[in-house]
Formats: C-alpha cells, sequence, structure tokens
C-alpha cells in the first residue's frame, strides 16, 4: 500500500531528486544491506525460479540491480536487462563479464523500454515494482514486451513476518518515505 496523500507525480518527483541518484551510488554497497538482512532478498529472488519459463527462452529482467541474480540467470536464458542506474549497470557487467556471460543490459527507465513489441518470452522484476511511482505504467510496459501467453514475474517486498528485526525496519522506512 502507498502512503498517504502521495501522487503519482510526487513519487516521481521523489523518485527522481532523491531515489535515483542514492541508489545508484549504492551499487557496490547493494549486496552488503542483503547480508545485514540474512540474505533475505537473494533466498526471495531464488523462489521465482520455479516460475521462469524453459531454459534458453528470452527473459527480460527490469530493475537487475547489482546482477547477482541476473548473472545466474544468463547461463539459462538469453538474457536482457534494465535498469535506472548507471553504476548498477556497471556492476551487472562486471558480474557478466566475470563469468563469462552475456546480456543485453541497458540503462533505462521501466516506462519506456527500448525493446519492441512482443520481444521476450517472459519478464522478471525482483525488489523493484514498489520502487516504481507509477506501477500500473510500468506493468503495462511489462506486458507490451512479452509475446502473447508470456509471463510477467514480480517478487517484491511484503509484510515482514519472518523475525528479522533489520529488514523489518528497512521495509518500516521504505514505507514512510513513500515506497
Amino acid at each position: 500500500s502507498r502512503a498517504p496523500g502521495y501522487t503519482i507525480r510526487s513519487r516521481l518527483t521523489i523518485q527522481r531528486y532523491f531515489w535515483n541518484p542514492i541508489y545508484d551510488r549504492l551499487a557496490h554497497g547493494y549486496d552488503a544491506v542483503d547480508w545485514l538482512t540474512g540474505f533475505t532478498t537473494q533466498r526471495l529472488r531464488t523462489r521465482a525460479l520455479a516460475y521462469m519459463p524453459h531454459p534458453g527462452t528470452r527473459l527480460l529482467e527490469i530493475g537487475f540491480g547489482s546482477g547477482m541474480l541476473h548473472a545466474e540467470l544468463a547461463s539459462r536464458y538469453k538474457m536482457a536487462g534494465i535498469d535506472l542506474a548507471p553504476g548498477m549497470a556497471g556492476l551487472t557487467r562486471q558480474r557478466l563479464d566475470n563469468s563469462g556471460r552475456h546480456s543485453a543490459l541497458c540503462v533505462g527507465s521501466v516506462y519506456a523500454s527500448p525493446w519492441p513489441d512482443a520481444t521476450f518470452d517472459a519478464v522478471l522484476s525482483t525488489f523493484a515494482f514498489s520502487a516504481f511511482a507509477d506501477p500500473d505504467r510500468a506493468l503495462d510496459e511489462m506486458v507490451r514486451v512479452i509475446v502473447p501467453g508470456g509471463k510477467v514475474i514480480i517478487v517484491d517486498a511484503g509484510r515482514v513476518d519472518d523475525g528479522n528485526l533489520v529488514a523489518a525496519m528497512l521495509a518500516r522506512v521504505w514505507e514512510l518515505l513513500g515506497d
């Protein structure tokens, strides 16, 4: 749920001037947050694998972050990815290069991906969807780039109820700041 009083326009403004610069600068420390929360996000990301299409298909990851999952998926899928942060894209490119894997990475907005209609068999977004200021528009774009009958797979933050106090605190702060 969204914090009361937040319009799409105000969320876009907050995202542009506050969240985007912070997210970009956190690229090399991003995985440390997962470590602090007991690898909660990585455990949940791997749950998405059960919903993935068969190996060898075309997969777009939106909001690939530091690229841990993206590099792993690149060993099984024809990958592409889009993320708003150049720092995250650089880190992901480095992970891919170090593992000898390939992906078409793009720095850009979820609202205007550069791929034509019906390019991918599936779209995956992990822990990014709740940060989109205009989720309806983001979902429309995800659906636009998948083939008919394709999958949109979203793993995101919800209620933290596994007893992890650090994760619960971070989720509460995130919510108070409009995400």
